[in-house]
């Protein structure tokens, strides 16, 4: 069995009730941080969660989730890894002044785990200071809030765009209406038109079908998951998944389809969730990301305000950055083969008829 890591005040925290009472309690604790949330990123993307605490007077007052997992040999950390659905982590505290002692426990853990590469998205911008002089690279994360707290929906409406306005008077006009899925039953549409999107760019789906069954398991039953449904015609068009977590709705994915854009739907589908998270007494709604233009720019709409949390990186060894960076240099191409090997497994799908199986025909998908 593998030792633990510790050392005089720092150590590998196993009690699950007390991790979670401590990022209850610390403002940068986020769901990203929960018991929930890593044993489901164990579950469905095979890495393997830690989370060290820093214990002053005897208690528990700071901590820091991490994933492991290998990259040939390589033994890789991040806090998140950047393909995990899991935007920002890094570490909690009660106190600013506890920084120190954690940071210096997080470079022991790399040194002790033999970490060749670590990369972590800090949910505050103050956690990132602490780290300059220690060869890190520093980027930033950016992301789009739309803040909730004592605003009301009229206050939230006149803050919106003319052009979301319309868009969701366009889709009340044209009959578009918003349900909330209350089963599974939506996720063959959802991942069909999350595959149709993503292969018009040539890319899979990012997002396992897994993900979103454990995501359900999770969280669905404590009510703290919401998938809303835009439907036109009796045809799903939009939806979205928002999951919701202390005073925070965070919007994890969404998905459209073309006619979705032009009848307005997922403007009247984010409008709707923005009342919803309102009345529920959201006091943040996270739209979670900002590195697509276009999409960025539909986000804004409504009067979301760009923030920019911190991102460090760092190799620890010129092997690993050789080795990294053959692999970086390799992945392009396995997408474009995982790309195009998805592509010929749709082709070859085989549907059975009394006259013996035939081929799908190309495009047959929506």
């Amino acid at each position: 069995m593998r030792k633990p890591f510790r050392t005089d005040n720092v150590f590998e925290v196993e009690d699950d009730a007390a991790w979670d009472a401590l990022v209850a309690v610390c403002p940068q604790g986020e769901v990203f941080h929960t018991t929930a949330w890593l044993r489901l990123l164990e579950e469905v993307f095979g890495v393997r969660a830690e989370r060290l605490g820093l214990v002053h007077g005897g208690e528990l007052v700071a901590g820091w989730p991490l994933l492991l997992r290998r990259v040939g040999p390589f033994r890789t950390l991040g806090s998140p890894f950047f393909n995990v659905v899991t935007p920002q982590m890094g570490p909690v505290w009660r106190d600013p002044a506890l920084l120190a002692g954690l940071l210096a426990g997080f470079e022991g853990y790399q040194r002790w785990a033999g970490i060749a590469y670590c990369e972590v998205t800090f949910a505050a911008a103050l956690a990132g200071e602490g780290l300059a002089g220690l060869g890190y690279r520093q980027d930033a994360y950016r992301t789009l809030v739309l803040y909730l707290e004592g605003r009301t929906e009229e206050d939230l409406w006149k803050g919106c765009e003319g052009r979301a306005r319309t868009a969701v008077r366009k889709a009340q006009r044209l009959g578009v209406e918003v349900e909330t899925a209350a089963d599974l039953s939506f996720l063959p549409e959802y991942m069909g038109m999350a595959e149709a999107v993503y292969a018009r760019h040539r890319h899979r789906a990012p997002i396992p079908l897994d993900f979103y069954r454990a995501l359900w398991a999770c969280f669905w039953p404590g009510g703290n998951l919401q998938v809303l449904l835009a439907r036109h015609e009796s045809r799903v068009v939009a939806a979205g998944v928002f999951l919701g977590h202390g005073q925070r709705l965070y919007y994890l994915d969404g998905v459209s389809r073309p006619e979705g854009y032009r009848l307005g739907a997922n403007n009247l589908l984010q409008w709707q969730v923005i009342r919803w998270a309102r009345e529920e007494g959201y006091e943040v709604y996270d739209m979670m990301g900002a590195g697509i233009p276009e999409i960025a720019r539909f986000k804004r709409s409504f009067g979301s305000h760009l923030v920019e949390l911190p991102v460090v990186r760092r190799t620890n060894s010129l092997p690993a950055t050789a080795g990294l960076a053959v692999y970086r240099g390799f992945r392009p191409l396995a997408r474009a083969l995982a790309f195009r090997g998805a592509a010929l497994r749709r082709r070859e799908a085989v549907a059975f008829r009394t006259d013996g199986p035939h081929r799908i025909r190309e495009g047959g998908r929506t």
